[in-house]
């Protein structure tokens, strides 16, 4: 009996051990739900923002820039300058303060995405000069307002180790250089003295941690991501990049330079003379670390400063194609890489803009004029539901000297499809079709598998399409399957 009564207690003790695994079990299962629900209502919630704040943001400052373009080609009698600067001066106003919100914008949703673990990196075949070089190019005006020498070089490990084509992510490293260069200019330009920024590219098959000087940050353990959202480098030989940007700006103390890279943190009171979030730089250091690399800062104060990062790389083959490196965040913003001709070394004076061939002219408006009176470039469809958004792409398109329809859905944009030559021997001239993605009636997405369903019945030919849209994140563009 006694044994009995042993074997049933530790019957009993199994039953309750099994019942408690299996109640565990059941919980870490529902606490992984909710997990899975919370980033599903964080990313819903990042999307919606992103794209709330940043289309009314673009259009206005497209518009800006218009009235500028307009401004500046046209030839003015002496009675119409002061009304014309008074313009300008408006204008320029808008950008500015446009410029400020769309940055202190751009921080808290990537500090958003950063705290959700949404940041992803996506390498692509990428020329490290041209990227610099296009960075530096954003800011050329600048410069010259402000009166700064800027000077980019490109050092000698680099050319040792011929560094050409690599796999990075063009789009957050870009990210990253803006930040540091956007600090230089705004504390080097309000300094008595020399204003000079300088921007130098390396490279090294070791990580420079191993054997610079340079003092870069400990490093710190990112969150875990899923094996899916790893980054594909390649199987090309490893490199590590290294972009310097030096200032003659009025430098950190050792003091504030301890935490100058924690989030919403900023040398005391330079807020308050410079603007900013104290966003730029905790920013930066976490894109640093999700590229398997690190930043670091090295300045005297009253002299200026010295911030440094490297990033992974893979040596990757010249693409036959445009390599597209960002999604489209704006009505007329798209970013690719590609070659030019510019040198290893370039050097610029405040006030002279230093123009190469190989890089894109704006059309004077006579010849946009000229072009869409005898010649169009392309007759384009834009299909998308904000009017604004449609104004600004229509004035950009005709500037180009394309000729322009609209549709505020997709179910507009098939009926008017159907009136074209795609469809009619007869129809309407249609080149090309821009798509926004989020539409009522029906969506960009919707309509486009409309329209290949179209083609593949053969009542259309192969209608080109291009989606568009104020998406940020790589997977949505990713999912929404256009054909162009």
């Amino acid at each position: 009996m006694e044994q009995l009564a042993t074997s049933l207690g530790r019957v009993r003790l199994l039953t309750e051990d099994l019942r408690r695994a299996v109640q565990e079990a059941r919980h870490q299962k529902q606490l992984a739900s909710q997990a899975l629900e919370r980033k599903r209502q964080q990313e819903n919630f990042i999307d919606i923002s992103s794209h709330e704040l940043r289309n009314p943001l673009s259009a206005v400052l497209q518009s800006a820039e218009g009235i500028l373009g307009l401004l500046n080609r046209h030839k003015l009698g002496r009675s119409q300058i002061l009304d014309v600067e008074q313009i300008t001066d408006s204008a320029q106003t808008i950008l500015l303060c446009v410029n400020h919100q769309r940055i202190i914008i751009e921080d808290i949703l990537a500090v958003s995405k950063l705290d959700s673990n949404l940041m992803t990196v996506t390498p692509v075949p990428t020329d490290p000069r041209d990227l610099v070089w296009n960075g530096l190019k954003m800011f050329e005006a600048e410069f010259a307002e402000k009166g700064i020498h800027w000077e980019f070089r490109v050092l000698e490990g680099y050319d040792l180790l011929d560094v050409s084509w690599v796999n990075i992510d063009p789009s957050r490293t870009t990210q990253i250089l803006v930040n540091l260069v956007a600090n230089a200019i705004k504390f080097t330009a309000l300094k008595q003295g020399e204003k000079k920024i300088c921007v130098l590219l390396d490279a090294s098959l070791e990580s420079p941690t191993n054997w610079s000087n340079f003092d870069y940050l400990p490093t710190e353990k990112l969150p875990e991501k899923d094996e899916a959202d790893a980054p594909d480098w390649g199987t090309g030989q490893r490199l590590f990049l290294t972009i310097t940007v030096k200032d003659t700006g009025i430098g950190i103390s050792k003091k504030n330079k301890r935490n100058l890279f924690q989030r919403f943190n900023q040398v005391p009171k330079t807020h308050i003379t410079y603007g900013g979030s104290g966003l730029g730089l905790y920013i930066s250091r976490r894109l640093c670390q999700l590229q398997e690399g690190n930043i670091g800062v090295s300045s005297v104060e009253g002299e200026g400063s010295v911030f440094r990062f490297y990033i992974k790389a893979c040596r990757a083959d010249k693409p036959t194609t445009p390599v597209v490196s960002a999604s489209i965040n704006s009505p007329s913003s798209t970013q690719g890489s590609y070659q030019s001709k510019r040198p290893n070394s370039h050097h610029s004076s405040p006030g002279n803009i230093h123009v190469y061939p190989d890089l894109p002219q704006h059309p004077s408006e006579e010849s946009s004029i000229h072009k869409v009176s005898q010649d169009p470039l392309y007759h384009v469809l834009v299909v998308e539901d904000n009017l604004i958004n449609q104004k600004v792409l229509r004035q950009q398109l005709v500037m180009e000297g394309c000729v322009v329809d609209t549709a505020n859905n997709g179910n507009e944009a098939l009926e008017k499809i159907m009136q074209s030559r795609f469809a009619k021997k007869d129809g309407k001239p249609l080149d090309v079709v821009l798509m926004d993605m989020e539409m009522p009636v029906m969506g960009g997405v919707e309509a486009t598998k409309r329209i290949r369903q179209l083609e593949a019945q053969r009542r259309t030919g192969h209608i080109p399409i291009i989606g568009i849209s104020a998406n940020a994140r790589s997977e949505q563009c990713e999912n929404i399957s256009m054909i162009i």
